[in-house]
């Protein structure tokens, strides 16, 4: 007879080609022991692959203690609706920052990120020289740093840190958060961006160049699924490069198309540069405001002004304080004043975004009350 696992890997292979090959190297660089049969076996006893599952489980344990587990409970009580409903969650700015919006919403069925950080390719950890796979895996420690002792990437440092070496783009980190978040990779497969705004996958031997303001907008899919929860629907991450400010984003209709084909996104943003804030980024704030069915924010994200209270139902986290230093101009009067009119606002007790470490995170959560329409101007983009 055959036994529950067994049968579940059956229907898995009808379901998508598992290569077990993405699930090793996932595992390697997310610094977790090898699986009995290991296909990367002549690399994982190496003194450089102990070192690195050394470091990852000591700065692991430590995220773990102080933000995740705080941030899983606080996502179970406060977002308990939003984590049944979610069908596909959107994180804007995200460089490879898949911990947080897994551990916020674990169960979607589908994760679209977007960044300017190329997706990259990760070359076979054997076929590497010794010395080279060293420096990769010391490259690869260096710049999780940032998320690890933070909670956010900044972006000019992970332009250069992701390009060192071999292990090049986000997709190693994607990988290692991924197998670390429990899960067993199942996949990894690039795509484009057609002309109707739909996803097409394209071969490892066909070499895009990978550019944020490419007339091709590439990305990188990884299927995976629990392993708590083996018989769960396997579940997707997309993340994709590309430049969201006007002039790209109104020159590529077909990456308007995608995200209109994401409705209804329940959508999160953090340390996000308050990009939204400015002109420069109206076109995709306008589509995410009109695509979300609720979104989850600090103040870095949507100003508090564009969320109209016929539309939205607000409610404040944490306590909101001038922005750090560098962003002081986004200071924003009338969320401070919301904060201190409001006595519905509901404690956080651990760190996010630009405040990890410096001072107190704010959160919103906006849940759509009902359907804005669009102006014809804002649906044609024009």
């Amino acid at each position: 007879m055959q036994n529950v696992s067994s049968r579940q890997d059956t229907v898995l292979k009808k379901e998508v080609a598992y290569n077990r090959y993405w699930n090793d190297l996932a595992r390697y660089l997310g610094g977790l022991p090898p699986k009995e049969g290991s296909v990367l076996d002549s690399v994982e006893y190496r003194p450089d692959a102990i070192a690195h599952r050394d470091f990852f489980e000591k700065n692991w344990s430590v995220k773990d203690s102080i933000l995740l587990k705080k941030l899983s409970r606080w996502s179970k009580i406060e977002l308990e609706q939003e984590r049944k409903r979610a069908h596909t969650v959107l994180y804007p700015f995200s460089g490879p920052d898949f911990v947080t919006i897994h551990t916020l919403f674990p169960d979607a069925s589908r994760y679209v990120m977007f960044g300017l950080e190329l997706e990259g390719k990760v070359p076979k950890p054997s076929s590497l020289p010794p010395a080279e796979l060293s420096q990769n895996l010391k490259n690869l420690a260096f710049s999780l740093d940032a998320i690890f002792n933070k909670s956010f990437f900044f972006t000019l440092n992970m332009s250069a840190d992701l390009y060192r070496t071999s292990f090049r783009g986000v997709l190693p980190i994607l990988l290692a958060f991924v197998s670390r978040c429990n899960n067993e990779v199942l996949e990894v497969k690039h795509f484009k961006i057609n002309s109707q705004g739909r996803i097409e996958y394209y071969p490892d031997s066909v070499n895009f160049v990978q550019q944020t303001r490419d007339t091709i907008i590439t990305g990188v899919e990884i299927l995976f699924r629990s392993l708590e929860k083996p018989s769960a629907p396997i579940q997707t991450l997309h993340f994709l490069c590309f430049d969201a400010s006007n002039g790209y984003y109104k020159s590529r209709p077909e990456l308007d198309a995608f995200f209109l084909s994401l409705e209804p996104a329940y959508t999160y943003i953090k340390a996000a540069s308050y990009l939204l804030h400015g002109y420069d980024f109206e076109l995709i704030r306008n589509r995410l405001i009109s695509i979300s069915a609720m979104i989850l924010q600090d103040d870095t994200g949507i100003p508090y002004r564009m969320f109209d209270p016929q539309q939205w139902k607000i409610q404040l986290y944490g306590k909101y304080t001038t922005p750090i230093p560098i962003f002081a101009s986004k200071y924003q009067l009338d969320l401070d004043r919301a904060y201190a009119s409001d006595t519905t606002i509901r404690p956080v007790d651990f760190g996010l975004g630009y405040k990890a470490g410096w001072g107190p995170t704010n959160l919103l959560k906006a849940t759509r009350l009902k359907k804005q329409s669009l102006t014809p101007e804002k649906k044609l983009l024009n």
